[in-house]
């Protein structure tokens, strides 16, 4: 009895060109991701830059004044004290924020419409505290006495003066660059001038969200948090900027920005700041 034996081929296994390129798009994809997680935990930390937000520990004082400035630096010592100034109707300084004087003051004026002393000794109130606004040659002159470094945001109007960057330059450059005070501004052209008359000085670019940051010559950006992710901070970082962030209150959002490695952090809060840090510190030392 003769058995036949059939013999089957074996079926051919083919790669079609897409399941090909998916595959290296999935290796590529993961070895991006490895990349970012291990630049993440790999990554020496750096000290993040503690900054109280118009001069001031929150409830204690009124906004941009000498006397909360006093107090943030004798119960917080953050690295800087960031505040607004202002361009005055006779083309001084004055310190403080809103451009119109009605939620400190009471009074339904706006500051660009106003001369120094007309401003200079004005009552300010905030919660239960009250103080006076003050002009920017007194309030550089306590921070320089205080040791205390300031943020400096320059505020523009479009009734600012032509010439005001470089009055202001001319009038406070070489303090600014003695006791280390940094300056940042949401005008990209106050930016750029002071780039291009002194470089020495370091400047940061004010921005309301990442889509509008812009290729220019600032030392770093001042970013609202909420816009802020990883990849982002680390393409920055990258490119040799800094990032500082504002204005973080919430502990949530400390330690999420702290885990992400911004650069320096705005914050009412200066003090739940430190404590996270400190906490932070206590716990790499383990």
């Amino acid at each position: 009895m003769i058995v036949k034996i059939s013999i089957t081929g074996r079926r051919k296994n083919k790669l079609s060109i897409p399941k090909l390129m998916g595959g290296f798009m999935l290796i590529y994809t993961l070895s991006v991701m490895l990349y970012n997680t291990i630049s993440l935990f790999a990554h020496t930390p750096q000290k993040i830059i503690t900054i109280s937000h118009r001069g001031r520990v929150s409830g204690h004082g009124v906004e941009n004044t000498i006397s909360a400035l006093q107090y943030t630096v004798m119960n917080a010592h953050p690295d800087y004290a960031e505040i607004d100034i202002q361009e005055t109707k006779d083309h001084e300084f004055i310190v403080a924020h809103d451009a119109n004087l009605i939620r400190l003051c009471g009074i339904d004026r706006n500051i660009y419409d106003m001369n120094l002393d007309e401003l200079v000794g004005l009552e300010v109130r905030e919660g239960s505290f009250t103080a006076v606004l003050s002009d920017f040659d007194d309030y550089l002159s306590k921070a320089d006495e205080y040791g205390q470094k300031l943020l400096i945001e320059v505020k523009t109007t479009p009734y600012s003066s032509p010439d005001m960057t470089e009055r202001f330059l001319k009038r406070y450059g070489e303090d600014i660059k003695t006791h280390g005070h940094i300056v940042q501004s949401f005008d990209i052209d106050v930016i750029k001038k002071i780039d291009e008359s002194d470089p020495e000085i370091s400047t940061g670019l004010l921005l309301k969200h990442t889509q509008g940051v812009r290729k220019g010559p600032s030392d770093f950006y001042s970013i609202e948090k909420t816009t802020l992710v990883y990849n982002f901070i680390f393409s920055i970082r990258r490119s040799g900027k800094q990032i500082f962030t504002w204005t973080v209150n919430n502990p949530r959002d400390m330690k999420r920005l702290i885990f992400f490695k911004v650069d320096g952090i705005i914050t009412d809060n200066i003090e739940k700041l430190n404590d996270i840090l400190e906490h932070n510190d206590k716990a790499k030392k383990l």
